[in-house]
């Protein structure tokens, strides 16, 4: 399901590592891309109650 961005993070690594350790790479090659910005954490956690971490069980 992931192997695109699987793919994608291995390719732009193997040329450069410059945002991860400030070490500088090659360009990687192909057209300029743009990633969109994250779309944070809106809907990932249950809501009290809900389920997920606040979740209780009566024993």
């Amino acid at each position: 399901m992931n192997s695109d961005l699987i793919a994608f993070a291995m390719l732009t690594f193997a040329y450069s590592t410059e945002t991860v350790n400030a070490v500088p790479g090659k360009p990687v090659p192909g057209r300029p891309f743009e990633l969109p910005e994250p779309a944070g954490p809106e809907g990932t956690f249950a809501a009290e109650g809900d389920g997920g971490l606040g979740h209780h069980h009566d024993a």
